[in-house]
């Protein structure tokens, strides 16, 4: 039986013991994954190999960093991937496998290329390890999901240098919302899991969830700390064992010494829905309406973020999250935006009581606007339905339909989903109300992936196929109303373009739309996006816990 270690009154595994399939070794493990969620490992460092291998590898990184940002700025890249700068931080993030770098970056120096070929297939093989040690677990096992969550083949190489410009507080803050308190607010990563190795000096910090307070991580420059790194579970860990591994809530604090910078050094096990958006080339930007603050749920006790006058579109906005809060688009699954009308502030922080550490699922309650008229059109020659005053829950319009017209909503869905007939809004989105934009598309994923009643049999609405079908629809929908001019996937936006989305009677289904600042958008890929950035949201409380259902379409 192997004595227990212990590292800032916390549990020290050793990943030697669990390459060797120590029994005891890996039920520490376990334990300290379903009490926080992330454990401290004391890293194979056989005659310091280990060690003098990081050293030489910070020596070439530090160099890097050291140039000028003028000299820098050549290797930054357009993408997630490569070289990156904002205000209190830069890094160098790749893809790996196996076999080392992939190709989704901008090529850096050779000296510093080499580094991170060698870095990658080294930490590659430290984090496979402890990947198959985590599979083998009963509660893998015994409880597999393995459909919830689909695994990418490549994992994310990150390297950040923070600058610490900024004098820690003299008392730390209990939560730290953005980048004037901390480097880095509390959150939680979508992936498995991953495995830091380098922390040159203080910052990192894990919660302990049992004791609801902030355990300092490992200094590696300190004598005795230096093989000793982190592995902090994702988000996709908690979904495959049901919740019973914690998702590791982690933040970066600043050092007592300013101006003293921090490099540090992980690897990250992602999922497909995680890194797929980012190595897409398509244009998939959104355009997010002024009238809206977004609340991020994989950052807990955060506030929203309201989104800039005029708009932004999801990029720019993901670009000022990471200088005000130090969280990077790569940290962030689309499922965890959280749109909230201004209007309805005070409504989202009673629905937070409710929510879930990891992955909401919030009730079908989309809402139609006060004033608009629904016109069914496969009920012939009926006069069209008035919302009520003050608005309407989609849930409770469909039923004000079934009690007043006795049509089932299985019945209109089987409509549309043979393209039948489409249910079209009348009326008009003014320049304060361009979030109906974005609640019209949340109906439509909410039609694709969660049939609303217990009566309802049409399966095809889960399969992909069907999916497909009506996203193709919706195109051919908008070419309809717009004509000739709208052959391409990219349409423009204008004060006189409609948009008909095929609906149940439930969210405006034809829209005149004020120009977005973007100027032109693929209503395809924000057809895409949307959905993949809900699918979590607005599933009907009869067909049971779709949590973690990542694939894309």
């Amino acid at each position: 039986m192997s004595s227990k270690q212990s590292f800032n009154n916390h549990t020290l595994v050793n990943f030697d013991k669990l390459l060797l399939g120590d029994s005891s070794e890996i039920n520490h493990l376990q334990n300290e994954f379903e009490s926080h969620g992330w454990c401290f490992i004391r890293l194979p460092n056989k005659h310091g190999e280990l060690t003098n291998k990081l050293n030489e590898i910070q020596t070439i990184l530090s160099a890097f960093f050291a140039r000028s940002q003028y000299e820098k700025s050549q290797y930054e890249s357009f993408n997630a991937f490569g070289y990156s700068h904002v205000g209190h931080k830069e890094g160098i993030k790749v893809l790996i496998d196996q076999n080392g770098l992939k190709n989704f970056h901008h090529r850096l120096s050779n000296d510093v290329e080499q580094a991170l070929q060698y870095l990658a297939i080294s930490i590659y093989n430290l984090t496979n390890v402890l990947k198959n040690v985590m599979f083998k677990m009963p509660v893998f096992t015994q409880n597999p999901n393995d459909n919830m969550v689909e695994l990418s083949p490549f994992g994310m190489l990150d390297i950040v240098n923070y600058f610490n410009k900024k004098p820690a507080p003299k008392k730390q803050p209990k939560v730290g919302l953005n980048t004037d308190e901390v480097n880095c607010v509390p959150h939680f990563d979508p992936g498995l899991f991953s495995l830091s190795i380098l922390s040159t000096c203080e910052g990192l910090q894990l919660h302990d969830q049992l004791q609801d307070k902030w355990i300092d991580g490992p200094n590696n420059s300190e004598l005795d700390q230096h093989s000793i790194g982190v592995i902090w579970l994702g988000e996709a860990a908690s979904i495959l064992t049901k919740n019973r591994f914690k998702s590791g809530i982690h933040r970066v604090v600043y050092p007592d010494v300013i101006h003293k910078s921090r490099l540090t050094i992980w690897q990250e096990i992602c999922t497909k829905a995680q890194i797929d958006p980012l190595i897409s080339k398509k244009d998939n930007s959104i355009f997010i309406p002024n009238n809206t603050n977004i609340r991020m749920i994989n950052q807990p006790n955060s506030v929203p973020l309201r989104i800039r006058s005029g708009g932004e579109n999801l990029n720019n906005f993901m670009r000022r999250v990471e200088n005000d809060r130090g969280l990077s688009i790569s940290k962030v699954a689309p499922h965890h935006f959280k749109m909230i009308s201004n209007s309805n502030d005070n409504n989202d922080d009673s629905d937070d009581d409710n929510d879930d550490q990891y992955t909401q699922q919030q009730k079908n309650t989309n809402f139609l606007p006060g004033g608009a008229s629904v016109t069914m059109k496969n009920q012939p020659n009926s006069l069209p339905f008035q919302i009520q005053s003050g608005g309407e829950t989609m849930n409770n319009f469909i039923r004000r339909v079934e009690n007043e017209r006795g049509l089932s909503i299985t019945s209109t869905i089987d409509k549309i989903v043979n393209g039948v007939t489409h249910t079209r809004f009348v009326g008009t989105i003014s320049n304060n109300d361009e979030v109906v934009l974005m609640r019209i598309l949340q109906v439509l994923h909410s039609l694709l992936l969660s049939p609303i009643g217990s009566q309802t049999t049409n399966n095809s609405l889960r399969d992909e196929n069907a999916q497909l079908k009506i996203q193709l629809q919706v195109q051919k929908d908008v070419n309809n109303a717009i004509g000739p001019s709208a052959i391409s996937t990219s349409i423009a936006l204008s004060t006189t373009t409609t948009i008909a989305v095929p609906q149940p009677g439930a969210a405006p289904q034809s829209a005149i739309v004020p120009q977005p600042a973007a100027g032109r958008v693929s209503f395809q890929n924000i057809v895409h996006k949307v959905i993949l950035q809900n699918r979590h949201d607005d599933c009907d409380d009869n067909q049971g816990d779709n949590r973690g259902r990542f694939s894309s379409y």
